[in-house]
């Protein structure tokens, strides 16, 4: 796992870029990630690395846990466009049968931020995980 960092916003900026999800060392990310929510709990931008842990999760996996987690962020985070779309995409590849309630995750989220139907911008911009990518497409293309 990458060294924890002091809580200040230089270290922890340097330690959110090392855990950077773009990168092909998912699990190492991850661990991170789990680390950063665990550790600093009361952080402003702690909601950053909670809804990329749940990504990762997705892509290591652990769809269960990523929905569940996600859910909960979407409770916290009502109105959070990345959360709504990360939900809808998740809904969609993993329960069929909620397809309705990922159609009304995608509404809210493009409600609040329309680049969300961008493959290419949530790659470069957002940083999600190929796994999370692809559902995302799957969900845009409804394959």
């Amino acid at each position: 796992m990458i060294s924890a960092p002091h809580a200040n916003s230089c270290s922890l900026h340097a330690f959110f870029r090392k855990a950077d999800v773009s990168r092909p060392l998912f699990l190492p990310a991850l661990q991170t990630y789990r680390y950063i929510t665990h550790t600093y709990p009361d952080l402003a931008i702690i909601q950053y690395a909670r809804i990329k842990h749940a990504l990762l999760l997705y892509q290591a996996g652990k769809t269960t846990d990523a929905v569940l987690e996600m859910e909960g962020e979407e409770e916290e985070l009502r109105g959070n466009a990345e959360v709504h779309a990360a939900l809808a995409a998740m809904l969609y590849s993993e329960s069929p049968k909620q397809i309705d309630r990922a159609e009304t995750q995608w509404e809210i989220a493009r409600e609040f931020d329309q680049r969300f139907s961008n493959l290419d911008w949530v790659r470069k911009e957002k940083h999600w995980p190929p796994a999370m990518q692809t559902a995302l497409g799957n969900f845009l293309n409804l394959k």
